[in-house]
């Protein structure tokens, strides 16, 4: 009796377990488009296109209504769209298939292209259009430097270009001003700075020091990327998983149990496996039956983890396979074809669906 009692509560406990281990990696859902309201021009983009209207509003940044900075992006994007409706729409189209439309919370390419908009920085029609439009759009809006960001408001930036007291240097502030370049003007705001306190001069003024100090020199991360859940909603496709590894994360040998999503995302660095569990949580939020795959090899008696995607027609699409660089590749028909690109050419001793060891 004792023997099936307590049977029973380590399978009751175990069921606690699953739940819990399925919970946390429940993939997400749409969010509500923004009821409104919306400026005048929005409400004639939707006459003209409601689906990007309807994904418009879904994006995080008006889920808590429509701010005046963000109300000017909206109009600028806007703009944007009518002076090239039929080659906007048609990028549109390839945006909308990144992720799970069913799934995700919002397109992300989508989010990418309104940051430009906030930004004033767009990409032109005609990289939009191009083969590897989405490797374009997230370079030039996925910065990852952090002065990549537009730190500091107009006025902000106008009142330190003010402060400089040489004026080559001012016209040359301002000529980056007008080109939009922030990557560089921070720069020279910091340059200057420097400056300043390396020569005991007064290069700048004390208002426009203040600026600098309060805004550029504060420690922080690119304001878009700071939050891990926030993140994690935005790499809702394998595409934009891949992306992401690319820029963000570094090869380095993990000795202990593998990393947690979190730590993987916080820490910047891993392995295979650190790189399998984080990709794993990441493609199962947005929808995916994503699941690690690990060969094992004799010569070295080492081994490689990835992370499979199986797709709806049954094939295996090798979304995440890092090794200092991640690589997506398939789809496969067979599980072998994919055990042969993670073996990297070796003998394949032993291959399997990995578990995370606890």
């Amino acid at each position: 009796m004792k023997r099936t009692v307590l049977r029973l509560l380590l399978w009751i406990n175990l069921l606690f377990v699953v739940i819990a281990y399925l919970s946390g990696c429940a993939a997400t859902k749409p969010n509500t488009p923004f009821a409104g309201p919306y400026p005048k021009s929005f409400n004639e983009l939707s006459a003209k296109n409601q689906l990007l209207a309807e994904e418009l509003g879904k994006l995080p940044e008006f889920q808590d209504g429509i701010t005046n900075a963000e109300n000017n992006a909206l109009e600028r994007l806007v703009t944007f769209y009518n002076k090239n409706q039929r080659a906007f729409d048609k990028s549109f189209v390839e945006m909308y298939k990144i992720g799970k439309p069913e799934v995700r919370k919002y397109c992300s390419p989508l989010q990418a292209l309104f940051w430009l908009a906030n930004d004033n920085e767009f990409i032109s029609y005609n990289d939009l259009l191009s083969d590897n439009w989405l490797k374009k759009l997230l370079k030039k809006a996925w910065k990852t430097d952090r002065l990549s960001y537009r730190l500091i408001s107009d006025k902000q930036i106008r009142e330190v270009i003010n402060g400089i007291e040489d004026e080559d240097r001012r016209r040359i502030c301002l000529g980056a001003f007008k080109d939009g370049d922030t990557f560089r003007l921070q720069n020279l705001f910091l340059l200057y700075y420097e400056m300043s306190k390396i020569t005991h001069k007064q290069l700048i003024s004390k208002k426009a020091v203040k600026i600098i100090k309060e805004n550029i020199l504060t420690p922080k991360s690119p304001p878009r990327w700071k939050d891990f859940n926030t993140v994690v909603d935005r790499l809702n496709a394998p595409e934009l998983l891949d992306y992401y590894i690319n820029q963000k994360i570094t090869y380095k040998k993990n000795r202990i149990n593998s990393h947690t999503p979190k730590h993987t995302y916080s820490h910047q660095w891993g392995d295979c496996d650190d790189l399998s569990v984080f990709g794993k949580y990441i493609l199962s939020k947005g929808g995916y039956k994503a699941w690690p795959r690990y060969v094992h090899w004799t010569h070295d008696n080492r081994g490689h983890v990835g992370v499979v995607i199986i797709l709806k027609d049954g094939r295996y699409l090798l979304a995440v396979d890092f090794d200092g660089r991640n690589r997506i590749s398939g789809p496969y028909t067979k599980l072998s074809e994919v055990d042969k690109t993670l073996s990297r050419g070796h003998f394949i001793n032993d291959s399997g669906w990995w578990q995370q060891p606890r």
